[in-house]
């Protein structure tokens, strides 16, 4: 998901001239797989944040960043 939204980011910064149909499908498609990606790994971060609960009781720091908004 980040390789396709750099290269969107890369292909639509690197004219000056309208992006073409294949740069605008390339943008349109990163955008609209961007709410699922997000949403993942939030739901990865709330295992993680219990994991971490659990590790401390065993003296183990796993230091969780918080999620994406």
């Amino acid at each position: 998901m980040l390789g396709q939204i750099t290269a969107a980011k890369g292909a639509v910064t690197a004219f000056w001239e309208t992006p073409s149909p294949a740069v605008m499908r390339q943008y349109n498609s990163a955008k609209s797989a961007l709410p699922r990606a997000i949403s993942e790994a939030n739901a990865f971060i709330a295992k993680a944040n219990a994991m971490s609960a659990t590790l401390s009781a065993h003296g183990i720091t796993l230091t969780v960043p918080a999620p994406v908004k």
